[in-house]
């Protein structure tokens, strides 16, 4: 996917804003590497690689599913598979 680059600037930001909610939302939830993860994902969209992005999404989201318990698990694993 070929991204303008007037519009990579935008995607970088709304990407590391997003972060940083789930960051604070997840707390000790998060994986240790999760904001060097989240920031390559950003980094990939703003390049146009939603495959790689998705990728480490899915790695990302598998973690954090291993580090709770109880029915949140169970949605953060089904969340897991729905990422393409």
């Amino acid at each position: 996917m070929n991204i303008p680059h007037a519009n990579k600037a935008q995607i970088l930001a709304s990407c590391k804003s997003a972060a940083k909610t789930y960051s604070t939302v997840l707390g000790a939830n998060a994986p240790g590497n999760f904001t060097s993860e989240i920031d390559s994902i950003c980094q990939k969209v703003a390049s146009g690689n939603i495959t790689g992005a998705k990728a480490i999404a899915r790695a990302v989201c598998t973690q954090i599913a291993s580090a709770v318990s109880g029915p949140e698990k169970s949605a953060i694993q089904n969340a897991c598979k729905s990422i393409g």
